[in-house]
């Protein structure tokens, strides 16, 4: 008789189930991990919405689920103290091999629920530090001491960006030797390429746009990080120059009334599309002539891969773990966050020259389908389990 493996039990978990990069980072990696080889349960608060949630997600992959009842985004003491006694219940019950916390309010409650239960692999994956987005010097500094609190905490720090390991080594959040740089990867494959004539057509029929109308596209949840009103501030210094480009946003969120205004005040009605949620928003890629990522914070954007992968030429904000994929002039463009004027400046030099766009599109197609298939990041992060679970940790072992 053969023995039967015992499989390794991982838990990844979450703040939020509602769409989003770390989100489809979660799915991913819980879903490619072998199944021969590992049990894993995915994990989130209550906060996921149709015609995303995250845990149906996971569900239909034939993946164990959670709800964390208490779990929130936002900072509430008295329900962060039930959410943390949920989290040591319920690790304490289960006795998962390896911990895996996306996300700060995750990463943060749900290290230290793991180090009270004693569990003996502690990962975080951070997809861009929340003291990066534009906050008061107090915000910030509370928010760099949360997370070296949570380094000193955890076993393993991933990053997705080298400029996030970089920071975190300079602001003592962790050891060079329990910190790594992970790049996001997506299913390449599956992405269509943005020439697709029938797609294209489609989604103009979709939206109602002209047959000669210059696109400029996004992916985005509507919050702040995201710099959504940095495109419609471009959108109104290209609306003389540029009379016939539209701009189409895939996304929803909680932003969404402030944008109207927005769009409202500089008369963008008919320049700007806010198309809400797509389950499968990678599929009206072809329908962009550009690709936009005016972001204030980020790791390294889902969204922007997928449009690389697409073959769109796209412009970005410096920030994160973008430099790591956008090379100036070579596979897309780079400009200032919050600067509207110079990302108008780019699309407009862009949408006047075809050949540029089809140059810096192949370019970034290439280098997404040659460094970011999401195989080699579910490669890399087994490693880091493996690793740890290699090593006696001791009780008292610190970052």
């Amino acid at each position: 008789m053969h023995k039967k493996i015992k499989k390794i039990k991982i838990l990844l978990a979450i703040t939020q189930g509602e769409r989003g990069g770390a989100q489809e980072y979660v799915l991913r990696l819980a879903s490619s991990l072998p199944k021969e080889q590992y049990e894993v349960t995915v994990a989130c608060g209550p906060d996921g919405a149709e015609p995303y949630n995250l845990l149906k997600q996971a569900q239909a992959q034939s993946l164990k689920t959670v709800e964390l009842k208490w779990l929130r985004r936002d900072i509430l003491p008295y329900q962060d103290i039930r959410a943390l006694v949920e989290l040591v219940a319920f690790l304490g019950r289960q006795k998962f091999d390896v911990t895996h916390f996306v996300s700060t309010k995750a990463g943060v409650l749900g290290r230290m629920a793991a180090r009270l239960t004693l569990r003996p692999a502690i990962v975080y994956t951070v997809q861009g530090f929340v003291f990066n987005e534009l906050l008061s010097p107090r915000k910030k500094l509370a928010y760099t001491w949360v997370e070296r609190i949570g380094g000193w905490l955890g076993h393993y720090l991933i990053t997705v960006a080298k400029n996030e390991e970089e920071q975190a080594l300079k602001l003592r959040i962790g050891r060079s030797s329990k910190i790594k740089t992970i790049a996001n990867g997506i299913e390449v494959a599956k992405i269509p390429q943005a020439d697709l004539t029938a797609e294209r057509e489609h989604w103009r029929k979709h939206f109602g746009l002209a047959a000669n109308a210059p696109v400029i596209g996004t992916i985005a949840n509507f919050y702040p990080p995201k710099g959504l009103p940095v495109l419609i501030e471009a959108a109104a210094l290209l609306k003389t120059r540029l009379p016939h480009a539209r701009f189409v946003v895939i996304g929803d969120g909680e932003l969404r009334p402030h944008l109207e205004k927005l769009i409202e005040t500089h008369a963008l009605q008919e320049q700007m599309i806010l198309a809400g949620k797509h389950s499968e928003a990678y599929k009206v890629l072809p329908l962009f002539d550009v690709f936009a990522l005016p972001s204030i914070k980020e790791g390294l954007p889902f969204a922007l891969l997928e449009a690389m992968t697409a073959g769109l030429p796209c412009v970005a904000s410096e920030i994160g773990g973008i430099p790591d994929v956008i090379h100036p002039e070579q596979t897309g463009l780079l400009m200032p966050p919050a600067r509207p004027e110079i990302l108008a400046e780019k699309l407009v030099y862009l949408l006047e020259n075809e050949a540029e766009r089809k140059r810096l599109g192949q370019a970034a197609r290439e280098k997404a389908l040659n460094e970011f298939d999401y195989s080699i990041m579910v490669s890399q992060t087994e490693q880091v389990y493996q690793s740890l679970l290699a090593k006696k940790i001791s009780k008292k072992e610190q970052y």
